[in-house]
Parts: structure tokens; sequence; C-alpha cells
């Protein structure tokens, strides 16, 4: 909905009448424009995440840790940097990429 903000038939509407003025003039799929970047861009990072913590929890699991909410705090800090660490490049590749489309 970004672009279409800037777009001058949708300067003078609030939120509502812009989605109804949308839905009208660019049909059912305008609602989901530019959806297909930001799942390029959440996707890799989301599955890092998911690999790096379920790596880190059987790390934790063979070490006999037995705190559970420790445990869990632990895996989901270190899969958070893991994958920030990781994926940061690849963001600022695909953030440029939505910014040019």
């Amino acid at each position: 909905m970004l672009r279409q903000l800037q777009i001058v038939d949708y300067k003078s509407l609030n939120v509502v009448r812009a989605m109804i003025y949308m839905g009208k003039s660019e049909g059912f799929f305008g609602y989901f424009k530019g959806n297909g970047v930001n799942v390029l861009r959440i996707a890799p990072f989301v599955a890092c995440q998911f690999y790096f913590y379920e790596l880190f929890k059987g790390l934790a699991a063979s070490l006999n840790i037995k705190s559970v909410y420790g445990t869990k705090l632990l895996c989901g800090g270190l899969s958070g940097v893991c994958t920030s660490v990781i994926v940061v490049f690849f963001m600022i590749k695909i953030d440029r990429l939505i910014h040019w489309i």
C-alpha cells in the first residue's frame, strides 16, 4: 500500500477509504502487491532461526541441562544472534531490491 499512497488519487483518502478505492480500482490482488518480495525477505531469516534453534536445543539436550525455561531462552537468544549475523548481508541486498521495485 506504500506505493499506492504516493499516487495522487490516494492523497486525500483515509485508510478505510483508500482500502475501498484500492479494491475497486486494482481488484482483489491489488491488496497483495509487493507481498512476494516481503516473503523473500522474511523466509530465509525464519528458516535459519528455526534451524539454529533446533541445533542449540539438541546441543542443550546432549549436555543434560535441566532448566526448561532457561534452555529455551538460551537457545532462542543464540539462534537469534547466529541468524542475524548470517542473514544481515542478504537482508541489506533484499531491502535494496524492495526499494528499487
